[in-house]
């Protein structure tokens, strides 16, 4: 009877742990169901994509062609630097200010008309203000887009209005918006519900932009209390886009959805993507910058190999795996170095996956070898020799010129005092 018992709690113990083991292999909350053309969601810190749903897919963004046109200020203006307004703003189309043409305003006053109003006329001003036109502009956002990742967009406007040359993707968007949530100033201006754009030398009423995300607002049903910035857009060719960030402990989410029909599901899907990151990943830091990572042995010394950075990777909180490091090793013969230069490369990856690279300096100088220390002492003879023999020839031809010059000097005044 006691052997039954035991066995009975054995078989019992082995079915409850076998049921938690499988229901930890679920997610805790499944996939969201999100509508639009494009959608992404990415975690901030490693760009690593979460979700997606033809995330590459070239789409007309509308006013999140913004994020990138506030980052490129941010980046280029102090934010008290003047703007005059030129010709061109005032005749911007859609949504706008309503800025005049002489207007003496800053930067910071435009980039929250920017963000927050949406306002095409600022971002025209803008553009005219860092590169002279429109079209100059753009090629700076191009030229800014492909430095960050962004491959599968083309920008001809800074306002997202509509034009068949002018596309972008989820993924894209993200990454632009991965980049900007890194300036505190366009965090700033993302949460504020309102702005009063004060009067101007040739406007003296103050002008209002109101914010338009309901997640920001703690009245409205779909506040979010992890949201830390976010976009709007809307053109009746591009539909509607919503691109967001939120931050919850030490884990930040950027998600973009393009090209949405329903107006009023896009807040709720942004939620339910982040609700979903949340619940399902944290972010953990594999290595710190400076820890050492292996040894290299060279002529009889150990070479530490030194992660040149920290490295961070996203975790499923329903998986046990852990990242696996691979060394890639070099032949170090081969290479002059010396202490801190790059040497090698760590290649982290998770479920057969790689999920980076890592550049792995040196720890010590290069040693060096019997060989090289009397190829050091001795390389210089290979040109001090051939100096010093050409040296001696030199001064041997110099002194032999003026023994003979004395000597034909001397029988010149020999020959003048016969004649003499």
């Amino acid at each position: 009877m006691k052997t039954f018992k035991l066995f009975t709690l054995s078989l019992i113990s082995f079915i409850f742990m076998n049921i938690n083991f499988s229901s930890n292999a679920l997610a805790k909350t499944p996939s969201p169901e999100v509508e639009g053309a494009g959608v992404v969601l990415m975690e901030a810190t490693t760009g690593e994509v979460l979700f997606d749903k033809d995330m590459d897919k070239p789409l007309p963004p509308a006013s999140t062609t913004k994020i990138l046109t506030a980052l490129i200020t941010l980046e280029k203006r102090s934010l008290n630097q003047k703007v005059i307004i030129g010709k061109t703003p005032p005749t911007a189309d859609g949504t706008a200010l309503g800025l005049v043409e002489g207007e003496d305003v800053t930067v910071e006053s435009l980039l929250n008309a920017l963000l927050i109003g949406s306002c095409n006329d600022a971002a025209v001003a803008l553009a005219e203000n860092i590169s002279g036109s429109v079209e100059e502009f753009s090629k700076l956002m191009n030229k800014r887009a492909k430095e960050l990742g962004a491959t599968n967009s083309n920008f001809v406007n800074p306002n997202g209005l509509y034009d068949k040359n002018h596309y972008t993707s989820a993924r894209d968007l993200a990454l632009i918006m991965r980049e900007a949530i890194k300036n505190p100033k366009f965090l700033e201006i993302s949460e504020k519900p309102f702005y009063i754009f004060k009067g101007t030398n040739k406007y003296d009423k103050d002008r209002w932009v109101n914010n338009r995300v309901s997640l920001l607002f703690e009245k409205n049903p779909l506040y979010y209390k992890e949201y830390i910035a976010g976009k709007t857009g809307y053109t009746v060719e591009a539909k509607h886009s919503f691109v967001s960030a939120a931050k919850k402990d030490n884990l930040t989410l950027v998600s973009a959805i393009v090209h949405t029909d329903n107006k009023n599901e896009y807040f709720k899907d942004a939620i339910n993507l982040f609700n979903y990151g949340f619940d399902n990943f944290t972010i953990s830091k594999l290595i710190n910058k400076g820890d050492n990572l292996g040894n290299e042995t060279l002529y009889e010394t150990s070479i530490p190999l030194i992660s040149r950075e920290d490295f961070y990777y996203v975790k499923n909180k329903n998986l046990m795996d852990s990242p696996k490091i691979e060394i890639n090793s070099k032949d170090l013969k081969k290479i002059n170095f010396v202490k801190n230069d790059v040497i090698s490369e760590a290649t982290i990856s998770l479920n057969n996956k790689v999920i980076g690279k890592l550049p792995l300096l040196s720890g010590e100088d290069k040693p060096k070898t019997i060989i090289s220390t009397y190829n050091d002492k001795y390389n210089n003879l290979f040109y001090i020799i051939p100096g010093s023999i050409l040296l001696v020839i030199i001064l041997t031809f110099i002194i032999r010129f003026n023994k003979i010059k004395r000597k034909f000097l001397a029988k010149r005044r020999y020959k003048k005092f016969k004649r003499g």
